[in-house]
This record gives C-alpha cells, structure tokens and sequence, in this order.
C-alpha cells in the first residue's frame, strides 16, 4: 500500500510541473510562467486571508482552491483558445480518476467526497463555490499585475479589467485598483 500512496501522491505534484498555458499564450517567458500549483496555492492563500462574507466556509474555500485545477495535472491547462469541445468532460474524467486512485490508496481524507461532489458539480448558486470562481478571476489578475511590475514587455491589456463576476463582490474595489494600475501607461507602482 505505501508504494500506491506514494504514486498517487507525487500525480499530484504535476501540478507544479504544468505551466499556466494562458500567461504562456500571452508571451510570457516559459521560466517566468506561473504553473497551475503557484496559482493554486495563490487562491488558497487569498481565501484563508481576505476577509469573506459569513456564509462563506473559509476552510472548504482554500480546499477547494487547492484541488480545482487537479485535472490539469492529467490533461494539462486549457485556455479559451485552445480548449477542445469536451473540455469539461475531460477534466471531470480526470478529476475523477485522481480521486479514485487517492481513494484506492486510502490517502484522501474522511469527508472528501463533499469535496469531490462540490468540483465535479461546480454548483455556483453555493456561495463557497462561487468564490472558488471569483478567487480564480481575482488570483489572475493579480498575477497579470506581477508580470506587468516584472518589466517583461508583454501586452497585459486584456487583463486590464475587471473580471467578469467580480462586480458587486468586496473584491471589486481592489480589482479597480490593480486594473487602473495595468492601464497606466508608465511602469506600475510595484509594492513589494
């Protein structure tokens, strides 16, 4: 049993391997190009600091925020231009085989079929999910405005508004910032 733990564990670890295929699309430097791991643990890091609305379950958000991209460990980042037609069959495929083979080697946790129900479902009338989606825009561009502070010389104009499903949320004011700060036509302030 030690040995199948150990491999469906170190599936998992592809995610560091996969490069964000978008940032790449966009010309960013394969070296420089966040993988689908860093963006991850950037939105699980953003969900278990920001402030949320109470019927949010913060520890089911940074959950979810660390396992919503698990396919892409299998099938590899999509982006809108390079998605097939069954992208979502494929994903929720693959996301089902990782969890059968972390099941089988008894290494998923008790309660993780909540988990499991709650990726595969991608039920946005849940407030917990849908701020695994607001997460996921609002991760992005924070991650487009770190690539406009590093000076790469890409166009970054497309990121340079707010996300769509954004407005209204208490992520929309600081998203107006980071927005209005792609746009600048002068090297962005950087507040490291």
């Amino acid at each position: 049993m030690p040995r199948e733990q150990a491999r469906a564990l170190t599936t998992l670890l592809d995610l560091k391997e996969v490069a964000r295929a978008g940032w790449l699309e966009h010309g960013i430097p394969a070296l420089a190009t966040e993988s689908v791991a860093d963006h991850s643990f950037g939105m699980a890091l953003l969900a278990t600091l920001l402030p949320l609305p109470v019927e949010v379950d913060r520890h089911r958000l940074a959950a979810l925020c660390l396992l919503h991209d698990l396919a892409e460990a299998i099938v590899g980042d999509f982006t809108p231009h390079n998605a097939p037609a069954d992208k979502h069959v494929q994903e929720q495929t693959a996301l089902a085989g990782q969890l059968a083979r972390l099941r089988a080697a008894e290494v998923l946790q008790k309660g993780a079929d909540s988990l499991q129900a709650a990726l595969i479902t991608d039920d946005r009338t849940d407030p917990t999910t849908a701020w695994v989606h607001y997460l996921d825009r609002f991760e992005r561009l924070l991650q487009a405005y770190r690539y406009r502070c590093a000076g790469l010389g890409v166009d970054l104009a497309e990121f340079a508004h707010t996300p769509h499903g954004l407005e209204g949320t208490p992520l929309a004011a600081m998203a107006d910032v980071l927005v209005a700060q792609l746009r600048a036509s002068e090297h962005p302030q950087s507040w490291h």
